[in-house]
């Protein structure tokens, strides 16, 4: 469908042949971590299924809250797993992990034939190595979220995530079956005075191997072409530089007081600074630094319209609600308010004009005034003359009452002025 010969770039590139195609980094990373062994894909499938035999049945739901609450549980419900949210499996699982005893006993009251694998010591390892391995691809899949960011700098937290599994594997390695490197499941053979067993051992660290290769499938090491722009001061000009990109780097690298200059910026920063003393070669950084590297912002806005456009106002105009939703400017609120016309506590009296409904003969009207207090407003007098007052005892106003409107005066000096 997006293909680069027959599919939408090749359609694009027939508009603008000079488009840059970006593979969402965060999508990379949740396809990079979906291929796991089979005994590890039947825990997970386990999980999902025992979360949806509960979670899709309000009484079910019910009673295991409950039995969570007797039992003295840190949490009492559940997660929902959503496949197209990128934390929800981690989270998931680690909830799973956590009541496992609350779910061996609701489900074999339940007779359910999945309550015994919650004690099984074999499954609860491979559950505990999930929960693991998943809050730190959730961790991972964290830092890669966020404005302003760029290719280079996401990309080096997944050259240093693809590292740490290399770590990972040899202090499985090393220390004969320590996973010193996966906390839940440390603690829960510490708890327990067990050993990870040789086969658990062995489908950990190939697991390890295939997510370290599957990694590195969907994340290239190519990037290396683009180090000159992480440091243009000791990197050599690539073979497909033109020889007046070729001398603007050489003037770059040369130039102490731009190497000064350099430290103080953002790559992306720095690069825009010079572009009108280099344009060919700033240009040539700038391209690849400005596209978008992932789809963080676009899910953002779904999350905003998610909140904003609910079933009861569904043919709402968002529009102006949404630039207030993703914007990341603050406004300023004391410029906003000097533009409108404040309630003045000063000495000379300043009158507000309020429309009210008609009434009866009585002719109530309740004001709500900002700061102040609501008031209601007594009955309409027989005759026009200002000088009719009235004086309420008890709160120390003034009305001045005519036929179409009163006029009230508070205690601090406001007036207000009420037309029927």
């Amino acid at each position: 469908m997006a293909g680069h010969y027959g599919g939408l770039q090749a359609l694009i590139r027939q508009k603008a042949p000079e488009m840059i195609w970006t593979h969402c980094l965060i999508h990379r990373e949740s396809l990079a971590s979906q291929n796991m062994c089979p005994s590890l894909n039947t825990v997970l499938q386990t999980v999902i299924k025992v979360v949806n035999y509960i979670k899709t049945r309000h009484v079910k739901a019910r009673f295991f809250k409950k039995i969570c609450e007797e039992m003295g549980a840190e949490h009492t419900p559940l997660l929902f797993y959503c496949n197209s949210r990128w934390l929800s499996k981690g989270n998931v699982l680690v909830r799973v992990f956590e009541l496992r005893q609350e779910l061996n006993t609701y489900l074999s009251e339940e007779g359910n034939n999945d309550f015994n694998k919650f004690i099984d010591i074999d499954f609860v390892n491979k559950l505990a190595y999930l929960c693991d391995i998943f809050e730190k691809l959730n961790i991972l899949n964290t830092s890669l979220q966020g404005k302003e960011t760029h290719i280079l700098q996401l990309y080096d937290k997944v050259v240093a995530f693809i590292k740490k599994i290399d770590l990972w594997q040899r202090k499985l390695t090393e220390e004969n079956g320590k996973t010193t490197c996966f906390s839940l499941l440390k603690s829960f053979l510490e708890d327990n005075d067990l050993e990870l067993p040789m086969n658990s051992l062995k489908i950990i660290s190939d697991h390890l191997m295939t997510l370290k290769n599957h990694f590195e499938k969907y994340f290239p090491d190519d990037i290396v072409h683009y180090n000159w722009i992480k440091d243009p001061f000791s990197e050599k000009p690539l073979s497909n530089f033109t020889t007046t990109e070729e001398e603007q780097l050489i003037d770059i690298s040369s130039d102490s007081s731009l190497r000064t200059k350099f430290s103080s910026f953002s790559f992306l920063g720095f690069w825009n600074s010079i572009k009108d003393e280099y344009p060919e070669i700033s240009n040539k950084a700038l391209r690849v630094l400005l596209p978008f590297a992932t789809s963080y912002l676009c899910e953002t806005g779904f999350s905003a319209v998610a909140v904003l456009k609910l079933k009861y106002r569904s043919r709402l105009n968002i529009e102006k609600e949404m630039r207030v939703a993703v914007t990341t400017l603050l406004p300023n609120f004391e410029e906003l308010l000097n533009g409108k016309q404040a309630h003045s506590t000063a000495e000379k009296p300043v009158s507000h004009k309020y429309d009210v409904a008609n009434g009866s003969s009585t002719r109530k009207a309740l004001l709500d005034i900002s700061g102040y207090s609501s008031l209601m407003l007594f009955q309409n007098p027989k005759n026009e003359n200002e000088e009719n007052f009235v004086r309420n005892e008890e709160s120390d106003e003034i009305l001045i009452n005519c036929s179409s409107s009163v006029v009230v005066k508070f205690n601090n000096g406001l007036w207000v002025y009420a037309r029927f």
